[in-house]
């Protein structure tokens, strides 16, 4: 056949290797219960153009010598492409199936020919095909698999293995006498391979473990436990040389070698993610194809080839430390966006969530780092490790006022008034962050007889006049008292960190206690065990819509847009925010939920302030979502809350008048005779200028109130509150024992 499409020559200049071990360079090796903390490989790509004909790409499949890659072209043509692993060389075929007849699958033979997989009427067919494209043979595997199933096809000398759905697997000899169903267990399919030898070999995961299994005569062979990465792999391919397969996981592209999971790249230098790739393949040392499924819907085909070792000198890497649990997509775009334009510093997050599957002790494998002087450059806080716990530890931490106080593109006066002051630790500032979100309490203006704010004698003012059939909020209906009352409180007021004090058993906190506790608001422990909510799901609007609910405590106001959600959504009428009961006057307050810091002892503390200057006051995000603790940017915001919100087509540059709304329903609501919830939708108009100006006040206001949340301090108080809440101890009794506990904890964590 003729070929249909030459390789470009500049193309064909990216091509470092075309065989393993030309490269005298070896990744750094990483256990797969460990952290990844060697400097990982860096890759620059190349578009592969065989990838831009398809509208729809279902394999990609290495075997000895050969690469195919099949799928549907834009004409609606299924066809398919072999080459060799240096892309010199190519030729096409297509592939006709008949009338009500689907395309599953395809894969590559040791000789160059391809075999597609099909179903038709219920039968499963085989089609391998010769060097031309025509059908040489085909194999009726009869009623085996679903037509709707996922299949995955892979040839070996003496027959086909394939997979369907990820949970059967079976196999049909090249004569077609047989076809065997191959128990797995419940173990899960991950993916099919072959390896540098061309021998085929199957990826299961069960329980977070993998194990590496050949494939032989037919059956299963040889098993390997190669880690414990868990079972989102997003693609799974050959290997090359000593390597026997390469993966993608969540956290980046992963060779195997023997037994061990070896780490590449976490692909941060490239414009794309780790989910956006299904399918990858090794051609040499440090050389990959990859299929990338786009965002905008479209397949690209890329090489990944290892950057020059001067131009990966030429950059200081920078570490930044992450929680988040085992095969989890780690998707960071600005960070992304920081490594391909920096010419100096190429950031890579080190996940701690890797080292166990107790999240506890992935935070406390990081605070041990953090003690001993071994962790990242950049500290991610969140409130399972609040900086403050580190006490008077806190020279391990930069203050960030001396870099501030020493930037000439920054000050402290470019924040809004008592923003960076909310982050402080003893007068330092160990870590920030520039975005934050308000806490309040929202209530419909008519029940509130002119209150815009309110102690608790007033709530219980308040309270008592509600209609007989409504509930004190709508977490009330779904939620135990004790979730009731930690959604209703700002814990913040009661502790003092900067002096490891804190007061609750004082009067305000066990007024606080009393008033959930003998109105019984929420329900108990075993009303929620048993399934006892008035309204099941998330539909707080159409509780409050129709006044079955007083108080709406979940929802913070992450901007201005917040404000109006809530009052034009879900309310649907003039709301207030009076915030929480207090005696201070602002009961909204700002919640700390962690930020950023940088380790005093890092080598390259000028790179890691360059990173989190240009990761934290990214001007690009959407203004709708999250306050700005830059003064320009939180007044632009609050200019624009009184505009017509404005879209711009991508592709034309054309402005238009974007539509602003929320969905909600009434499924939650009881219902008589059977009848369905009903769907509704609610324009979300802008705000009045009346409007912006109180909110603008209010959250200035608010950003000098501050909770620093600590997951820690909430389960005390949870455990604790449980006892009052369920009758076993007084609320006296119950906040001396809290006070015991904090004082003890924060004493220990925070002196």
């Amino acid at each position: 056949m003729k070929k249909i499409l030459a390789l470009l020559g500049a193309f064909s200049l990216l091509i470092t290797s075309t065989a393993c071990n030309e490269n005298e360079r070896t990744a750094p090796s990483e256990k797969t219960n460990a952290v990844q903390t060697a400097p990982l490989f860096s890759y620059k790509t190349a578009d592969i153009q065989m990838a831009d004909d398809f509208s729809e790409i279902i394999s990609l499949d290495k075997r000895s010598n050969y690469i195919l890659i099949f799928g549907k072209l834009h004409s609606g043509i299924y066809s398919g492409y072999i080459t060799n692993p240096q892309f010199s060389e190519k030729k096409a075929f297509k592939f006709t199936p008949q009338e009500g007849e689907t395309v599953k699958s395809a894969a590559v033979m040791r000789t160059g020919k391809a075999a597609v997989m099909t179903c038709l009427d219920g039968d499963t067919l085989l089609y391998v095909l010769s060097e031309n494209g025509s059908i040489e043979k085909t194999l009726n595997c009869g009623e085996v698999i679903d037509p709707d199933s996922y299949i995955s096809l892979i040839a070996s000398d003496d027959g086909f293995f394939f997979s369907s759905d990820s949970d059967k697997m079976y196999f049909v000899s090249s004569g077609g006498e047989y076809v065997e169903h191959i128990v797995t267990g419940d173990r899960t399919i991950c993916g099919f391979a072959n390896d540098s030898e061309g021998q085929p070999a199957v990826l299961f995961c069960e329980n977070e473990k993998q194990y590496y299994v050949t494939l032989v005569d037919g059956q299963l062979g040889e098993e390997t436990f190669c880690g414990e990465l868990g079972s989102n792999v997003h693609g799974f391919g050959s290997g090359c040389g000593e390597y026997s397969a390469s993966a993608v996981f969540p956290d980046g592209l992963y060779v195997l070698k023997g037994a061990e999971w070896q780490k590449r790249s976490d692909l941060s230098d490239n414009d794309f993610n780790s989910y956006n790739i299904i399918a990858c393949t090794m051609l040499a040392e440090n050389e990959f194809a990859v299929i990338i499924s786009t965002n905008s819907g479209g397949y690209e085909m890329r090489l990944l080839t290892e950057r020059d070792i001067s131009e990966v000198k030429s950059r200081s890497v920078l570490t930044m430390s992450l929680v988040i649990g085992k095969g989890s997509d780690i998707i960071d775009e600005r960070l992304k966006k920081f490594n391909s334009e920096s010419d100096s510093y190429k950031v890579e997050l080190v996940n701690y969530g890797n080292t166990s599957d107790d999240m506890s002790q992935c935070f406390d494998a990081l605070r041990r780092d953090i003690i001993a002087g071994n962790a990242p450059d950049i500290i991610k806080f969140d409130s399972n490790i609040p900086v403050n716990t580190f006490g008077s530890r806190e020279g391990m931490f930069v203050d960030l006022y001396t870099l501030i106080d020493n930037d000439k593109d920054i000050s402290r006066d470019d924040f809004l008034d008592g923003f960076l002051e909310g982050y402080e630790t003893n007068g330092k500032l160990l870590m920030f962050d520039t975005e934050f979100t308000v806490s309040t309490v929202s209530v419909k203006e008519k029940f509130l007889n002119g209150l815009t704010s309110w102690n608790y004698e007033q709530l219980g003012d308040v309270y008592r006049n509600m209609p007989e059939d409504m509930f004190f909020s709508s977490e009330a209906a779904s939620q135990t008292r004790s979730d009731v009352f930690m959604s209703f409180i700002n814990y913040g007021e009661f502790v003092d960190y900067d002096n490891a004090a804190c007061n609750f058993d004082s009067p305000e906190f066990i007024k606080a206690m009393k008033f959930i506790g003998e109105n019984e608001i929420g329900l108990t422990e075993e009303e929620y065990l048993n399934g006892e909510m008035q309204y099941s799901g998330n539909y707080y609007a159409e509780i409050h819509r129709a006044d079955k609910a007083l108080a709406l405590t979940f929802e913070p106001v992450n901007g201005f847009y917040g404000f109006r959600e809530i009052e034009q959504g879900y309310m649907g009428e003039p709301t207030a925010f009076i915030g929480y009961p207090t005696e201070n006057g602002c009961g909204n307050y700002r919640r700390i939920n962690g930020g950023y810091g940088i380790m005093a002892n890092s080598d390259n503390i000028e790179g890691a302030w360059e990173f989190l200057k240009y990761y934290l006051f990214d001007e690009s995000k959407d203004p709708r979502f999250y306050f700005s603790g830059l003064e320009k940017n939180f007044e632009e915001q609050a200019a624009e809350s009184v505009e017509e919100y404005i879209e711009v087509d991508p592709e034309t540059g054309k402005e238009y008048s974007g539509e602003i709304f929320v969905w909600h329903d009434n499924g939650g609501m009881h219902f008589e005779n059977g009848a369905s919830p009903e769907l509704h939708k609610t324009d979300i108009h802008p705000l009045t200028e009346e409007q912006q100006t109180e909110y603008e006040a209010l959250v200035r206001e608010a950003v000098k109130n501050v909770c620093i949340v600590d997951s820690t301090l909430i389960s005390i108080l949870r455990e604790e509150l449980v006892c009052y809440f369920e009758g076993e101890r007084s609320a006296e009794e119950t906040a001396e024992i809290i006070q015991n506990r904090v004082s003890i904890y924060i004493s220990e964590q925070y002196s």
